[in-house]
């Protein structure tokens, strides 16, 4: 999976290491035609590689870091990863949108 299985709907948030957006998961097609997996309201935050630090290593080290305490964590109130995944431009970090129920898999 990487970016190209979503469609971003909208801006959500920007802070001081990245962009957070909504996004929904495109339906993939099995081989018979058959979707193998519902569409579903994901949170997408896409991270630089070239910030928060001048250093890319260090920036990578950020990135996994964060994407290794968000694997550890089980917790109904913490949003739980789907996927993580990195561009030649930037790291994305694919979780659960919550927005108190507005916005439902269809």
């Amino acid at each position: 999976m990487g970016y190209d299985d979503y469609r971003v709907c909208e801006t959500i948030g920007k802070g001081g290491r990245g962009t957070v957006y909504l996004a929904k998961r495109k339906l993939a097609v099995g081989k018979h035609g058959q979707s193998t997996g519902a569409a579903r309201y994901v949170a997408i935050k896409r991270l630089p590689r070239l910030g928060p630090t001048a250093d890319p290593s260090v920036n990578h080290q950020l990135w996994t870091g964060e994407v290794d305490m968000l694997r550890a964590c089980r917790h109904t109130h913490i949003l739980r990863l789907h996927e993580a995944f990195a561009s030649p431009s930037y790291y994305y970090l694919v979780t659960d949108f919550a927005d108190g129920g507005k916005k439902k898999a269809q």
